[in-house]
């Protein structure tokens, strides 16, 4: 069979040359991006350990499909029986289906959410551009939104916020620093909840009813050095 897994890996039989980035799907729901490792030598085989956060929920039945990131073509499929009762269900406690993101954790997606999450979104979005914009902030959408906007004028189905960035006209660092954490206070007088991350990076916090995590949205400070290279620090 192309494609076989169980509660520690997945394997599939080489299928395209090179190491292409794909799509993991269970029962549709798209739950893995992942980079293919090389093939065996001798078996021709592409073993694929799960990510730890996924391993506890692998109990019970589910059609596992491997399909290219670019392209969207179907590589292989199988259903498999990992154990247990029922379908597996890689969900929230709001039953909204989670994908391992680049942090290597889960968190909903855009493709897995139907409580209304991205025009909740989208609606702050809007409402925090206009803000930075009377700030006086040159605000811009950088990272998965540009993408998504680029690609098809909409939010990537995958990404799980939204991506914006600002030009600081300082150039020095320690400046740069100084405007950040001005925006900082601005945004928490302004009633949000408010995540720093770096010393360039904010993340604001969009909570549920509940007192749950709904969404984010992130603020990047960008600038320019004094030698005129573009400069936008990321939090890693």
């Amino acid at each position: 069979k192309p494609l076989r897994a169980d509660q520690r890996e997945l394997r599939l039989a080489t299928i395209e040359d090179g190491n292409p980035t794909v799509d993991i799907f269970f029962d549709e729901h798209r739950v893995w991006s992942t980079r293919l490792p090389d093939a065996h030598p001798r078996t021709a085989v592409r073993r694929l350990p799960w990510p730890p956060a996924m391993v506890p929920y692998l109990h019970g039945t589910s059609t596992v499909a491997v399909r290219s990131s670019a392209t969207g073509q179907a590589l292989a499929s199988a259903e498999v029986k990992f154990g247990g009762l029922g379908r597996v269900s890689i969900t929230d406690s709001q039953g909204r289906w989670l994908a391992i993101n680049k942090w290597n954790r889960f968190g909903p997606t855009l493709d897995g959410d139907s409580s209304g999450m991205q025009e909740r979104m989208l609606t702050a979005a809007a409402v925090l551009a206009r803000q930075l914009k009377d700030w006086g902030y040159p605000f811009y959408m950088v990272g998965g939104t540009l993408l998504g906007a680029m690609r098809s004028g909409d939010l990537l189905p995958h990404d799980d916020d939204i991506d914006f960035a600002f030009l600081c006209e300082k150039t020095d660092p320690q400046d740069v620093t100084l405007i950040s954490f001005r925006l900082q206070r601005q945004l928490a007088a302004a009633g949000y909840t408010v995540v720093r991350h770096s010393h360039a990076h904010l993340e604001i916090v969009f909570l549920t009813k509940e007192g749950g995590t709904d969404y984010y949205i992130d603020i990047f400070t960008s600038y320019y050095s004094d030698d005129g290279l573009y400069n936008q620090p990321f939090a890693l």
